[in-house]
């Protein structure tokens, strides 16, 4: 989630669910991704113990680091992971990518976040919400409700940027309202996923958008592993690298990378030498491109020793394999301050400029 105001600066992130309407389903078996908050739990505004656990766990003022840093988090020791209502999403500062102090304290209810910073306010996206906030303030503002015009169904796994206007744009994954888990085909043999995007009503503040033509990227997801199909498909990133834009799409724990010479055109998957995928390595990915060192740096979270840890690899190119030994993880529950008993997962990265 890096601003593209200037075609120099990148977003990035992998973040999950928002809809039209949200979502109908409140079960881990019927809704993996984008969920609604569990029943009695108010998902407008941070929760009240966050905002007294300012100590040295979770800082609560304007952050001034180089980099923002999204991600969800959940104690396995004491919960079921699997369902999106028992994930909380928390944020952090970094300077280099890798050492992170974290802001959130206990965190807020939401899933697989996306953030986002434009001007003198960072944006964070969770479940059909959006949360706000201003440079000056001591903490977010309550989230409110976000809406996409001209979209028949639900839209999930948001990834936003920003155009050359100005506009905030979301890219995410068309899926209907039909239970089940929207990276897959909810009982089908096979489906086709569309990647789309929606760019922001103009004095919205980031709440409202308008479905833009056409599709960034169509693929098939099938069960028989077919030549040319994938398993599942999920949770777009989108960033851009100084000549052209980058779109990660996850596929369980593996990652795809397509690209585009605009950011509303058609993406063309890029062929790795040795196979179609970047990485193997994880999923959920979020990727961007260090303009001073050339590099990129790409985030997966990958389930490792019974845990989810999130992991970065810093390389030269987007054009052949990261493997698995290029990655080093950069954060776990006890590194960041939650516990070893806890996952986190869904990393998301943004430069924190005006």
């Amino acid at each position: 989630m890096i601003p593209m105001r200037t075609e120099t600066r990148v977003r990035l992130g992998a973040a999950l669910v928002f809809a039209t309407t949200g979502c109908s389903s409140t079960t881990s078996e019927t809704c993996k991704v984008g969920c609604p908050p569990a029943s009695g739990v108010d998902a407008s505004a941070p929760d009240a113990s966050d905002a007294a656990d300012t100590g040295s766990s979770g800082t609560k003022t304007f952050p001034t680091s180089k980099f923002l840093f999204a991600f969800h988090a959940c104690d396995r020791a004491t919960t079921d992971c699997g369902s999106p209502q028992n994930h909380r999403v928390h944020f952090a500062s970094t300077d280099d990518g890798v050492t992170f102090t974290r802001l959130s304290g206990k965190g807020v209810e939401g899933s697989v976040p996306d953030i986002i910073r434009r001007d003198d306010t960072i944006y964070a996206y969770t479940p059909g919400m959006v949360m706000r906030w201003v440079d000056g303030s001591t903490e977010p503002a309550a989230a409110g409700p976000i809406k996409v015009n001209g979209l028949s169904g639900g839209f999930v796994d948001p990834s936003l940027t920003i155009d050359s206007q100005g506009r905030l744009v979301l890219f995410g994954m068309g899926s209907d309202a039909t239970p089940g888990d929207p990276a897959g085909c909810k009982g089908a043999t096979s489906c086709s996923k569309s990647f789309i995007s929606a760019t922001e009503v103009s004095g919205t503040d980031g709440a409202e958008f308008t479905l833009d033509p056409g599709d960034r990227v169509t693929l098939t997801v099938a069960s028989n592993g077919a030549a040319g199909t994938y398993p599942s498909a999920s949770d777009p990133d989108i960033f851009y690298d100084g000549t052209r834009y980058i779109l990660y799409i996850s596929h369980g724990t593996t990652t795809t990378s397509w690209t585009s010479s605009t950011l509303l055109g058609s993406y063309a998957q890029i062929k790795q030498p040795n196979g179609e995928r970047l990485t193997r390595a994880g999923g959920i990915a979020c990727g961007y491109y260090d303009a001073a060192s050339k590099k990129y740096w790409t985030y997966v979270h990958i389930q490792e020793n019974g845990k989810s840890v999130i992991k970065r690899a810093v390389h030269d190119s987007i054009d052949t394999e990261i493997n698995a030994s290029s990655f080093t993880t950069v954060m776990s529950g006890a590194s960041i301050g939650l516990g070893e008993s806890f996952n986190v997962e869904s990393p998301s990265i943004a430069v924190n400029v005006p």
